[in-house]
């Protein structure tokens, strides 16, 4: 609990010289009961689109959000891009480090689970519907999509066409965590305590797949079942 205070007030006292951008968006987005409490902080905010939805769930308590905190230096120190016009809903804590990109349409809804991290360089776009489970972590360079912003239409062979919807869900189940520099693509489904191995590609429904399974490559398959990560003790020891 000490340890939480001394975080949070690091963070609102680099967050103060955005304080004016902290004190629009929380009351711009939130009933007064919930934005006076200023749940949500950012830093060095580029707000290009405050139009939609957000929606608290739990107890809402000052900081329980972290929007573009500087946390890694492989990564610029730019913060959050905000471009919204749909939905989103934040269960609790969250923290989202810098040089990350919520892009949300129109007819988008982008929900975050209970506790959800992720270090730096997260690049979202939701124009339909991604959803993380409770306890989810990501590591750096991360990007999800749930679209492919055209309907593709493809030429077989026998001079059939097929034509692509365009877009599908993605749902990242409860306790998964995933390495750094992966991409998730449309339609893609993931079980809990599921670990995604580094530089992979996410592109179907592995729903099917055992709880406590290791998934890797490109495109991402099954490599080892029966383990998972312990986020909440996860601390290096270099000798």
């Amino acid at each position: 609990m000490a340890d939480d205070m001394i975080r949070n007030a690091i963070r609102w006292t680099k967050a103060l010289p955005y304080l004016h951008k902290i004190l629009w968006f929380n009351f711009h987005y939130l009933p007064f009961k919930q934005a006076i409490k200023l749940p949500i902080l950012l830093y060095k905010p580029k707000l290009i689109r405050c139009k939609g939805k957000i929606t608290l769930k739990g107890e809402i308590r000052f900081g329980m959000i972290h929007l573009g905190f500087f946390i890694v230096p492989n990564f610029p120190n730019r913060g959050i891009v905000w471009n919204v016009r749909g939905n989103v809903v934040f269960d609790t804590y969250c923290i989202v480090g810098n040089d990350s990109v919520f892009d949300v349409g129109e007819k988008g809804t982008l929900t975050f689970g209970e506790n959800f991290v992720t270090s730096a360089s997260v690049k979202i776009n939701c124009y339909k519907e991604i959803t993380f489970g409770h306890h989810v972590g990501l590591s750096w360079g991360c990007s999800f999509l749930d679209t492919d912003f055209h309907q593709s239409k493809v030429i077989n062979a026998d001079g059939s066409i097929s034509v692509s919807k365009g877009y599908a869900p993605i749902r990242i189940g409860n306790y998964n965590w995933i390495a750094m520099n992966t991409t998730t693509m449309k339609g893609t489904i993931t079980p809990d305590y599921c670990i995604v191995g580094a530089n992979s590609t996410l592109l179907k429904d592995y729903s099917n797949l055992p709880q406590r399974c290791f998934i890797v490559g490109n495109p991402a398959v099954l490599k080892k079942e029966n383990i998972y990560v312990e986020l909440q003790n996860d601390e290096m020891n270099y000798e």
